[in-house]
Order: structure tokens, then C-alpha cells, then sequence
């Protein structure tokens, strides 16, 4: 019975004893972290200079999906530039992919076999078989600019409206703006590994055009700067709408600061 008194003495004195704190005093605020720049990540583009004449371009093309398969379709975003001696402009028989525009950069760059990729354009140019290191190089490095993209198509008369909205979030930069058009899920002939054409190949992530000129156009923002442009063009009857897409970035002398993709539809 003594015991059960002393316990009940020992809780009435704890109890007198908080409530002795006064009330505002039992809270205390908690100095909120300074907002830091929200992360944006960073990602890269693959410029594979590709042919249909090219018997290792194949490879080159599964090495993409590799590492896509690795980092996200939405993050590695590669365009296949025909081009050059291995690639084919058609005839009344073929669908040819390469484009005038496409050995204008072929040239560029000086590429000297293909497939050749460019990562970023960072590094020089890469074999396939280095391209999935060259992209973990990239994709480490801190991303100073976001992009995001609005497409507007008009099926009347095949025209897309795209707004290009960018946000610098580190340090400023200079450089250029640019547009493309790529297209997926063409069928054309391919000049495969073992040396068979393959009439049914799939073709993806094919550059069409530019929408902005070849080498795009001046762009300079500062850190929490916000810019948007918008561009019109009108859709080849040859392209379906569904499977095209817009690839935009920016890029200076230190390479391609960011990237981003959205289909037209």
C-alpha cells in the first residue's frame, strides 16, 4: 500500500512540475535551411553518325539502346545523322535517310568512320564501344540551365508550335539555341553486320531537319534567368506526325549544356 502512495506521489510531482513551463516555451521553432537551387538532371545528347550503307551501324544502335536501357530513354537522347559516304539520299527504288544538312556536320566534325558518335560534344569523337563510359562522364557533370518543351500541331495544315521555355539554375551561360526534328519507326533498307541488306529495318530517332538553322541561334542566361522562344514549321508530307519529335539544346564551346525531347503529338 506504501508503495502504491509513493508512485502516486512521485507522478502528482512530475506532472506539477511541467506544468510549470509555460506554454509558449515548450515549442521552439526550428530555423528553416536556406532554398537552394532546386536539382535539375543533367542530360545527354548522342549525335551518332550513322549510314544505311554501314555494316556496323546496327551495333552502334543497340549500344544506344543499352544504355538508354540504363539511364532512361528521357535522359540519353540520341539522333541518328546520315551522313556521309555510307550514307544513302534514295532513288525510285529506296528510301534514303541522309540529308544535306547531315553532311554539313558530318564535315564539321571531320568524322572519319562511322558509326561515330558525339557525347555531348564533349570529348572528341567516340567509337561505339566507348560511347556508355563517355555518356557516365557526362551524365555525372552538374547541369546549369533546364528545358522544357510545349508542341502544338495543327493537322490542317501539318504546322507545329513550339515553345521552348529555359531556366538557369547555376552559372551563366553563352552559347546557341537549338532545334531539330528527328523522326522514329521508319522503314528502310540496311546494310546489316553480315553483309545482307535488310529492306525492313526499323530507323529510329532519325535527324529530318533544323527548325532554327544549322547551327541554331544565339542564347545567353543568367543564373535564375527565365527565356522562352517560340518557333513555327511545317511538317514534310513524307513524316508522320506521330512518330516525330523535337530534340532542343544549348551548347558552347564546353559542349552541350542541356538537352530535352517531346514528340509533336
Amino acid at each position: 500500500m506504501k508503495r502504491i502512495i509513493y508512485i502516486l506521489i512521485g507522478v502528482a510531482m512530475t506532472l506539477a512540475s511541467c506544468s510549470e513551463i509555460d506554454e509558449n516555451e515548450r515549442l521552439q521553432n526550428v530555423d528553416k535551411p536556406e532554398n537552394k537551387d532546386s536539382e535539375v538532371a543533367k542530360k545527354v545528347l548522342i549525335e551518332d553518325f550513322t549510314g544505311q550503307f554501314c555494316v556496323n551501324c546496327p551495333k552502334a544502335v543497340d549500344e544506344i539502346e543499352r544504355i538508354q536501357k540504363d539511364y532512361g530513354a528521357d535522359t540519353i537522347i540520341a539522333v541518328g545523322i546520315h551522313s556521309g559516304k555510307l550514307g544513302f539520299k534514295g532513288n525510285d527504288k529506296y528510301v534514303g535517310l541522309a540529308t544535306d544538312i547531315g553532311d554539313q556536320y558530318y564535315n564539321h566534325w571531320k568524322i572519319e568512320f562511322q558509326p561515330a558518335g558525339l557525347i555531348n560534344r564533349q570529348g572528341g569523337i567516340f567509337k561505339h564501344h566507348d560511347w556508355a563510359m563517355a555518356v557516365h562522364n557526362a551524365i555525372s557533370q552538374k547541369a546549369h540551365l533546364s528545358i522544357k518543351l510545349e508542341n502544338n500541331y495543327n493537322e490542317v495544315d501539318r504546322t507545329v508550335n513550339v515553345t521552348v521555355k529555359t531556366k538557369g539554375i547555376g552559372n551563366s551561360i553563352n552559347g546557341k539555341l537549338q532545334l531539330w526534328v528527328i523522326e522514329d519507326n521508319i522503314i528502310a533498307i540496311q546494310k546489316m553486320p553480315n553483309g545482307t541488306n535488310n529492306l525492313k529495318y526499323v530507323h529510329n530517332h532519325v535527324f529530318r531537319t533544323t527548325v532554327n538553322g544549322i547551327w541554331g541561334d544565339d542564347f545567353t542566361i543568367q543564373r535564375d534567368e527565365e527565356k522562352t522562344a517560340s518557333y513555327t514549321f511545317k511538317l514534310d508530307d513524307k513524316w508522320v506526325p506521330e512518330n516525330v519529335s523535337i530534340v532542343a539544346f544549348v551548347y558552347n564551346g564546353g559542349g552541350v549544356q542541356q538537352v530535352e525531347k517531346k514528340s509533336v503529338k
